[in-house]
């Protein structure tokens, strides 16, 4: 059980309705009411990813999480692969003396959005809920405390972000995203009786500058080549870098987000002079693919010696 440090969002109880006209004479039709779905998408929780929180949530999106160590601080690493998410039980409550509590069964986040960086500060992780009962009332909610440790803060990468294995201190910010893509399938119910899963994605990102140090990752990126000659054409071969943080709060406590083969994609790419000078933003990444089986691992070290699923 684990209480989240909520910071934005929520979930909703799904009840759709829809009508269905027919021909009865009247300027104001009594059309038919239908119940058409209950459950599915029922919204997003964006919270603060503290120690406890952080890797538990990457390891209930991913589906894995293999512990190892003999005793504090155990590892916990969790690889992509072709696992679902775990399944877990949601509980929501706002009020006080008079509660609204509500329960959200059978729920599988489809899909993580980790987000940090000079323009926030705080790590943020946005889960977007599936959840196949959505919104049952909540009588006896159990309880869970929140564990008192401050979440992962961008100034704890220090030395951390690194592009092929280099750290780059330009690095001033990262989002990563891990979309499983799963559909509702509704059978003779109108509450979905499983998710499907779809071909899923994964994207990275680092945000910095064009410095000195960077410009030779855009210079690949476009003539796949850092030393361009004069007349050098933008080529056609893809580039890729692997990308990696590690936020570390003391040598026990840790968490490390490793892709190892990122397209480079430069998309909307501005590197147009500007009359009052300054920066030059540069995003560097893209899609992640997998190498050696995997897209994307995150390792944890926690004092938590049992499996997060």
């Amino acid at each position: 059980m684990r209480r989240l440090r909520l910071r934005d969002g929520g979930l909703k109880p799904i009840k759709e309705i829809g009508y269905e006209p027919y021909v009865d004479g009247s300027t104001f039709p009594d059309p038919t009411p239908y119940v058409t779905r209950l459950g599915g998408e029922v919204g997003d929780l964006t919270v603060q990813a503290q120690i406890e929180t952080g890797g538990f949530l990457f390891a209930q999106l991913i589906g894995v999480d293999v512990v190892t160590g003999a005793s504090d601080p155990w590892t916990h690493t969790s690889s992509t692969g072709n696992l679902l998410g775990g399944y877990q039980t949601i509980y929501q409550e706002m009020g006080d003396t008079q509660k609204v509590s509500l329960q959200f069964w059978d729920a599988l986040i489809s899909k993580g959005v980790w987000r940090v960086g000079q323009d926030q500060m705080v790590a943020h992780f946005t889960e977007t809920i599936r959840a196949m009962q959505a919104g049952a009332w909540n009588a006896n909610s159990p309880s869970a405390s929140d564990s008192a440790t401050d979440p992962y803060l961008w100034s704890e990468v220090t030395t951390f972000a690194t592009i092929d294995a280099t750290s780059y201190g330009e690095v001033n910010g990262e989002t990563l995203e891990v979309d499983r893509k799963l559909d509702d399938y509704q059978g003779d119910d109108v509450r979905p009786c499983c998710f499907v899963p779809t071909a899923g994605e994964i994207t990275r990102s680092f945000s910095t500058i064009v410095s000195n140090n960077t410009l030779p990752i855009l210079k690949s990126a476009l003539y796949n080549t850092a030393s361009p000659t004069d007349g050098t054409a933008v080529n056609a071969t893809i580039k890729h870098v692997a990308l990696g943080t590690k936020f570390v709060r003391s040598a026990s406590r840790s968490i490390e987000i490793q892709t190892p083969k990122v397209v480079v994609d430069i998309g909307d790419l501005d590197l147009a002079p500007s009359p009052d000078g300054g920066a030059k933003n540069l995003t560097i990444g893209g899609r992640c693919r997998p190498s050696g089986g995997t897209a994307l691992t995150v390792i944890s070290k926690s004092g938590d010696n049992t499996a997060w699923i």
